[in-house]
């Protein structure tokens, strides 16, 4: 039967201070474990985009080898080093936040971990209404930072309280400055290029809010903001993915990235995508540093 084996990466660097919340969290592969990951693949595997392997799985009826897509998530500058573009991409930047000189703000996950690696004050901290009666020291304790309740809070915030919290971590963990969105994340002419030699843009949302969390306003706006960015850096092209923000959906939600315009829709659901999968629930396989491809 045709199927198609969709990865989900999010970084690719080197293990550093700078980068120990990715590798803690999952969400990062260093260079070595990415080619290793990816080459074994190559001997069993076509890859394509991921619109080239919907319409693949859906018109050639008797597919023998398995097409696999990379996708990568949040539009990370990684993905111009260590030969990462040497294979077909699907990537899902996020519309506010891309490497241009007039944006000022990282996705509040990265301001957060960035936060975190620079912290000057490590040890004995206080967070007031979160962390009054247990100190909590971040080299000790780095996966509750990371996994835990303040991580949790920012996701479930409203924008005023997330900034309110990152204000204060600032200054409770003694942090001077973090990196720009330049420094991050890949800029609209950087799509432009990426796109123009056969990568595929795809949306996934404008602040990366969870979108089950938002009122209907705020709903529309993060996916016709992202719909619109796709169209921008793409053209009036066909085939438009989208990938929900921390894999956060509802039926509502699929229906409304339909009518907005886009026409397959990823989660972070493990599985195989096969003919039958529904066109805006499909699986991914959450590529981490130890992932087996037992697939």
């Amino acid at each position: 039967m045709n199927k198609l084996i969709i990865l989900m990466y999010h970084r690719v660097c080197e293990q550093n201070p700078d980068t120990a919340c990715y590798f803690t969290r999952g969400t990062a592969v260093t260079p070595k474990v990415f080619h290793t990951q990816i080459q074994r693949l190559s001997k069993r595997v076509k890859f394509v985009t991921l619109s080239q392997g919907m319409a693949l799985l859906h018109r050639v009826p008797s597919q023998t080898t398995p097409l696999c897509a990379i996708t990568f998530d949040d539009g990370y500058r990684d993905v111009l080093e260590h030969h990462i573009s040497d294979y077909p991409l699907t990537l899902f930047p996020v519309a506010r936040h891309l490497g241009e000189a007039h944006t000022t703000s990282l996705i509040f996950i990265d301001h957060y971990y960035a936060l975190l690696h620079r912290a000057q004050q490590r040890h004995g901290i206080r967070l007031e209404g979160l962390l009054d009666q247990n100190p909590v020291d971040i080299d000790d304790n780095l996966v509750w930072w990371v996994k835990g309740p303040v991580k949790e809070y920012l996701q479930q915030a409203t924008l005023y309280q997330r900034n309110a919290l990152l204000q204060q971590l600032t200054e409770t963990l003694q942090v001077a400055t973090i990196p720009t969105p330049q420094q991050f994340y890949l800029s609209q002419s950087e799509l432009i290029q990426l796109a123009g030699l056969g990568h595929e843009i795809g949306g996934h949302g404008a602040s990366h809010q969870r979108l089950t969390y938002l009122s209907e306003p705020e709903l529309q706006r993060e996916l016709i903001e992202s719909y619109h960015l796709v169209e921008k850096l793409t053209g009036a092209s066909r085939n438009n993915s989208f990938c929900y923000p921390d894999g956060q959906y509802s039926r509502h939600i699929s229906d409304a990235v339909k009518k907005v315009g886009f026409d397959y829709a990823c989660t972070v659901m493990q599985g195989y995508t096969q003919a039958q999968t529904s066109f805006f629930q499909l699986p991914r396989f959450f590529m981490r540093e130890d992932s087996t491809l037992e697939m």
